[in-house]
């Protein structure tokens, strides 16, 4: 089986998010107590055997080239291994912003030259799941493919939902017939998830063709307009993915962390999930603190309750203080006798004493970061 070079577009902007993408890109957001986004999708490229990798992002890109750096905790800066972080050229003239993914593709295109292999793997940044990226390639091969564009079924999805989507709809041999991009109305319920494999030289092709007619978008633009001239195939992912959009979504996404079922799938099958080491000691517990079925970050001091929450590293939770059904961000600081329930607090937020802090489970409260209340 042939390999791949590896593409991570990070630049998604998203305005549901509200405070939690203010000041780092959506690859970068917190997730589980100890992980970014990002990880997940560079594990998955890693232990599928992508070591040719690049991550394209503009956008608040400071805390994402932070946490990757070299690549090193993911062994991407080993002497076999090609790994780049992509922002917008500067020049005399200024930076050269990315106009959209087909744009940022574009403005990158020496370095997807220069790639050995035949096939490029692109992945959106906004999401988790574990995939072994091999077998969709295999499945590229087969039907020997122009493009492979992965999709899920998602009946019990609201079309509200679906709507923040594209959405596919193919024939019996899984030949995409027709592909909406954020449909008002969605024909199917097979959502694309923001994973495409496409040949090299034609990805060079389609690129150069949409910067002389100023198309941006890779989707829109490329992949939807060559839905009736090519072969293009949907990869049917069965397995779980949450993609990030909203403060809905990832409020859901860290809840689902502590579902045993979904924590086995992402972190004991396919291979390890990597992140950036920290120097932190272990979480401290003192006496009379109470845990329940939580996730709880290094560094973290826990003397009150602490339960289905998700409390990030260096965190402080005074005696007395509860918080249930909630996701605490790093270095913020809960003040003894403070009840914070369905809530989300970005980092470095400080709670003074007795504060009650009361979402509801569909709708948290999202507190930004650097607060003090």
């Amino acid at each position: 089986m042939s390999s791949m070079t590896g593409i991570i577009l990070a630049d998604h902007q998203y305005p549901m998010l509200k405070e939690l993408t203010q000041y780092r890109c959506i690859s970068a957001l917190p997730i589980g107590a100890k992980y970014r986004i990002v990880d997940f999708i560079l594990s998955n490229m890693v232990n599928s055997g992508i070591s040719n990798v690049s991550i394209i992002t503009q956008h608040n890109p400071h805390s994402l080239i932070k946490h990757v750096k070299s690549g090193n905790d993911w062994n991407l800066n080993k002497k076999n291994a090609n790994f780049h972080i992509l922002t917008p050229d500067i020049g005399t003239t200024g930076p050269k912003h990315y106009k959209g993914s087909a744009d940022a593709l574009f403005q990158n295109l020496e370095s997807i030259k220069k790639s050995d292999h035949e096939h490029i793997l692109i992945c959106e940044g906004n999401a988790i799941y574990k995939m072994q990226y091999q077998d969709m390639l295999k499945y590229h091969i087969e039907k020997n493919a122009d493009i492979t564009v992965a999709y899920k079924e998602m009946n019990t999805c609201p079309s509200h939902q679906l709507s923040h989507l594209g959405v596919i709809e193919t024939q019996s041999d899984r030949r995409v017939l027709d592909y909406q991009q954020k449909p008002f109305k969605p024909k199917t319920s097979n959502a694309t998830i923001g994973i495409y494999i496409i040949n090299k030289t034609l990805l060079t092709q389609f690129l150069e063709e949409s910067a002389e007619t100023e198309s941006h978008d890779l989707i829109k633009d490329i992949i939807i307009k060559k839905v009736n001239y090519l072969n293009i195939y949907g990869y049917q992912f069965k397995e779980y993915w949450q993609c990030l959009n909203s403060v809905d979504t990832y409020y859901k996404c860290n809840m689902d962390f502590l579902n045993p079922h979904i924590q086995h799938e992402l972190f004991m099958q396919n291979g390890w999930v990597y992140t950036r080491k920290t120097d932190e000691p272990p979480a401290q517990y003192h006496k009379g603190a109470k845990i329940y079925n939580s996730l709880i970050g290094n560094g973290s001091i826990i003397k009150g309750t602490v339960e289905n929450s998700i409390i990030f590293g260096r965190v402080i939770v005074e005696k007395g203080a509860v918080i249930k059904n909630s996701i605490v961000i790093h270095d913020s600081v809960i003040s003894q006798d403070t009840i914070i329930s369905n809530a989300i607090l970005d980092n470095e937020v400080t709670l003074s004493k007795g504060r009650y802090i009361r979402g509801e489970i569909n709708l948290p409260i999202l507190i930004g970061s650097k607060v003090s209340a």
